[in-house]
């Protein structure tokens, strides 16, 4: 009985050090921009994103690399804002995330989230959305309605940075990309830490595991 209680002890002591360890790691943690072209100045050229309605509707995209590391940790968006937004009438749209495949979306969203664009810019905070370290993403605005009289469009503002921007044209909705300013955007988030916390505290179970078969052996019986 006498031994059990040391192994708790020491089991109880493993996890306060691995809490420690993670909120030591967790308060450690810096956000940084994965994509930030709204720095720079506007440009003249704005994009329209809106549903089919009375003509083949048109999405938006604009793509961004993770940072690449040795570790190869998951990163973690946190919030996105947008030079996007629908001054005359209010536009429901997905903005979210989509992988990259030659060059282009794939049309499927990892992560994503309804919104209401209106007089003010797209803002999305608070979002725990996983990605994978050195890929190429695409951040996709798509339009919500499929209301074949609802003809309002989101204009999703261009900054003065060149580069491919992705868009469809068409009911058959096929990502294409052409040289032209960037949309304005900006999305922050920060590597995650904890699958390193995580093996250091498995490797701790593990040693404890066999200090204590290795102190049941030696446990002398009761007469």
């Amino acid at each position: 009985m006498q031994f059990c209680a040391r192994r708790w002890t020491t089991v109880a002591g493993a996890i306060v050090s691995f809490l420690t360890l993670t909120s030591t790691t967790q308060a450690s943690v810096v956000e940084v921009d994965l994509l930030n072209t709204l720095s720079a100045p506007a440009s003249d050229t704005i994009y329209s994103v809106f549903g089919p309605g009375f003509q083949p509707g048109q999405s938006v995209a604009v793509s961004f690399t993770v940072p690449g590391n040795g570790s190869n940790n998951p990163w973690n968006i946190t919030s996105i804002n947008a030079s996007l937004s629908a001054p005359l009438f209010p536009v429901t749209l997905d903005l979210g995330i989509m992988a990259d495949f030659a060059g282009l979306p794939t049309g499927i969203f990892l992560s994503s989230a309804t919104v209401t664009a209106s007089f003010d810019p797209v803002t999305l905070t608070s979002l725990d959305w996983s990605i994978d370290s050195g890929a190429k993403y695409w951040l996709v605005a798509i339009a919500h309605s499929d209301d074949p009289f609802d003809v309002n469009d989101a204009f999703w503002v261009g900054r003065q940075i060149q580069g491919a921007v992705g868009f469809t044209s068409g009911d058959d909705s096929i990502w294409m990309t052409q040289s032209a300013p960037l949309p304005g955007a900006q999305i922050t988030g920060f590597e995650t830490p904890l699958p390193g916390a995580l093996v250091l505290f498995a490797s701790g179970l593990g040693g404890i595991g066999v200090f204590g078969v290795r102190g049941r052996k030696k446990a002398p019986r009761p007469d």
